[in-house]
């Protein structure tokens, strides 16, 4: 069972990494996950196996005209720790957290996007 937490600045690099290898077919998102888990709109979980980070998600807290919303921007497993569970734990973990949210704000839909090529995630 993976370790979940919030990520942290010394998690930048992996972040990068991880972007580099789990996105690459859809361009280059090392840049854009790190502006990501500064910014603090988006709350980047990461998932440590063995005591060593092993994936993450990004959930957005979007700013109105979409204030009932959250985004599930991205989500990605290294590829090493693949098919051990890190991926299906990320995502109860973002639909535990939009259910606390929608507790507590007017959250009335968690969204997530999926390339239509990317059959593991669909």
């Amino acid at each position: 069972m993976p370790v979940l937490r919030r990520a942290r600045p010394e998690d930048a690099g992996f972040l990068a990494e991880l972007a580099g290898e789990a996105f690459a077919a859809y361009g280059d998102y090392r840049q854009l996950v790190v502006a990501w888990a500064a910014d603090s709109q988006v709350e980047v979980t990461v998932a440590e196996h063995d005591g060593a980070p092993a994936g993450a998600a990004f959930l957005a807290f979007l700013r109105p005209p979409e204030p009932e919303v959250l985004d599930l921007l991205a989500l990605a497993v290294a590829a090493p720790h693949r098919r051990h569970g890190i991926g299906r734990a990320l995502v109860a973990h973002v639909v535990a957290r939009a259910r606390d949210e929608a507790r507590r704000r007017r959250i009335s839909a968690l969204r997530l996007a999926v390339a239509e090529t990317n059959a593991a995630a669909r």
